[in-house]
């Protein structure tokens, strides 16, 4: 899912732009056409989408996996899966752990609008269309 809404880039790549003015080494993908909207409150509304229906989806999960095998598993606070604290990182080893906070359209659109606004639209990478 961040691959698809922030063109491959990780989220602390994302929130390292946003706090300095230091170049994102690509940017592609859907991110690329963020800059173009001037209307915010779509993406807010499809973040809040995003993460009403992934709430949704882990109660449905938890359902299933209660039916079938009687195991009850935990479903995380909507802030839980919004800053990635849902994740028990001791459980990975720090090569291998993923980013649990939940990538937005928002965070998406207000690094696209300054990567635009600062170098320009030459270096941004059309989205490849087999996604």
């Amino acid at each position: 899912m961040r691959g698809y809404l922030y063109g491959g880039l990780e989220e602390q790549e994302i929130d390292g732009f946003l706090k300095s003015s230091k170049k994102l080494h690509k940017m592609k993908g859907l991110m690329g056409f963020y800059a173009l909207l001037e209307d915010v409150e779509t993406l807010k509304q499809l973040d809040s989408w995003l993460i009403v229906n992934l709430h949704l989806a882990m109660k449905k999960r938890r359902k299933i996996l209660c039916e079938k095998h009687g195991k009850v598993a935990l479903v995380p606070s909507i802030e839980d899966l919004i800053t990635g604290r849902w994740l028990d990182k001791k459980a990975w080893d720090d090569e291998n752990c993923p980013d649990p906070k939940l990538p937005s359209f928002v965070r998406g659109w207000r690094a696209a609008r300054k990567y635009y606004y600062t170098f320009g639209l030459e270096s941004i990478e059309p989205p490849q269309y087999s996604y």
